[in-house]
């Protein structure tokens, strides 16, 4: 097996077992894509449906569908636009601000045990080579 196909499998392992475990942790409420949007929210505000959708590189119609599901449970709301009534915002709740609390701190948990056994030396090296690999997206 080749470096590159050793390197995916290695990195679809790792993120199936990262997205199981982040199922856990929302009992399956709440998907990955979800908690992508709250935390999309909490760190900028209020966004317009479509500019979510180009953050997360979506089609206007599964943010849509994915919004629906975070209104009904009441971790953001639909708010319209006062200047043009047909833009509507994204406005995340306390109730979805306290969920991407809990998970951010359930992340830093999770990382520093995931990097326990790593040196400084290779923490640097992974985190020079996440910062490659970003700049290509």
């Amino acid at each position: 097996m080749q470096n590159y196909e050793r390197l995916h499998l290695a990195f679809r392992r790792f993120g199936r077992k990262a997205s199981a475990e982040l199922s856990t942790f929302t009992d399956g409420k709440v998907s990955g894509s979800q908690l992508f949007i709250l935390d999309l929210l909490v760190d900028n505000g209020p966004l317009k449906i479509s500019d979510v959708a180009t953050h997360l590189n979506v089609t206007l119609s599964a943010i849509t569908n994915l919004s629906d599901k975070l209104v009904r449970a009441k971790y953001i709301t639909r708010e319209r636009c006062e200047d043009d009534r047909r833009v509507v915002r994204l406005v995340v709740t306390l109730k979805g601000q306290e969920l991407v609390k809990k998970l951010r701190e359930f992340q830093s948990k999770r990382m520093e045990n995931l990097h326990k056994d790593l040196t400084p030396e290779e923490i640097e090296t992974l985190i020079s080579i996440y910062n490659k690999l970003n700049k290509e997206f």
